[in-house]
């Protein structure tokens, strides 16, 4: 099926649901158009730049009773499940504390011009709201929610070499407006301490990408990957226990299901849809105090 504009799709009496995946500065016009034609709609994340936006739309979809979804695809990762799992069982007891670091491989000081949009604060998607802000949900998914935090976000590399895809340089020094430095620290609810660092850059040579330790009364568990961006289920993620007293630490095996035989890039998404068509929904929002915080 084909439509000739958003118009024409939103219209149509044979479309239930509808997919936006496109850049973030579009989606607010795009699923207004979406809700207010009463469509269900999966939205990619960020839902919208700023809270403001989010909540309006958000205010539509109660109104006119559409079913919504933002796409916070890490929550889906056997990963992430099988930890909600541990933490549930009691593994390691009650929870104490937990660190979450990343780099990203992006923001590096030289880039594609496919990537530029990363870098103009305007364009709503940057390190804070694309990789730490799916990843920082997965966190709380798994731990619950803040009680109280604070952030600091950093622009270290103020310009960025961009270059064509056939390697010429298309700008020596694009002034970039979006951080690649993001930091966030708080309590839980549940009284655990956790930090949050994501930077740009590649990872240290031989180190993964994502380091995520949540250590508690009895234990601590570690999950590493290689990419920092686990929302697309790329490089597989590693999962590990270990028990205070005697010391030992033990691989713990991921749970899996008939996603595991999709491309790589589709496994968490499709977990999403899934999730999604058995009506299970949330939205997360709070980008707005943590740029509020930082002056961004």
């Amino acid at each position: 099926m084909a439509c000739g504009s958003p118009e024409d799709l939103a219209a149509d009496l044979d479309v239930d649901l509808i997919i936006c995946s496109v850049k973030v500065q579009k989606h607010y016009s795009l699923v207004r158009l979406v809700l207010l034609a009463g469509k269900d709609v999966i939205v990619e994340w960020p839902l919208r730049a700023n809270l403001k936006e989010a909540e309006e739309l958000t205010l539509i979809a109660k109104e006119t009773g559409a079913k919504t979804a933002v796409g916070l695809q890490v929550r889906f990762s056997p990963a992430v499940t099988k930890v909600r799992e541990l933490l549930a069982e009691g593994r390691i007891g009650s929870v104490f504390g937990s660190t979450f670091m990343g780099a990203v491989g992006l923001y590096s000081g030289t880039e594609s011009v496919r990537a530029e949009f990363l870098m103009d604060i305007n364009t709503g998607g940057n390190l804070v709201t694309i990789h730490h802000g799916r990843e920082i949900d997965a966190l709380l998914h798994t731990l619950g929610e803040f009680d109280t935090f604070n952030s600091r976000l950093g622009i270290k590399r103020p310009f960025t070499r961009m270059f064509n895809k056939d390697g010429t340089v298309a700008n020596p020094a694009l002034m970039r407006t979006t951080p690649d430095q993001v930091m966030v620290q708080g309590e839980l609810t549940t009284g655990a301490l956790v930090s949050s660092h994501f930077r740009g850059g590649n990872p240290y040579p031989g180190e993964p990408g994502l380091l995520w330790h949540v250590y508690g009364e009895r234990g601590e568990i570690r999950i590493t990957c290689d990419d920092a961006f686990v929302r697309v289920g790329s490089y597989d993620p590693k999962v590990t226990i270990s028990d205070h007293a005697t010391r030992v630490v033990e691989a713990i095996e991921l749970p899996e299901d008939e996603m595991e035989e999709l491309p790589r890039e589709s496994k968490n998404t499709a977990r999403l849809y899934e999730a999604f068509a058995k009506g299970r929904r949330r939205i997360w929002l709070i980008l707005d105090k943590l740029s509020s915080d930082t002056g961004f």
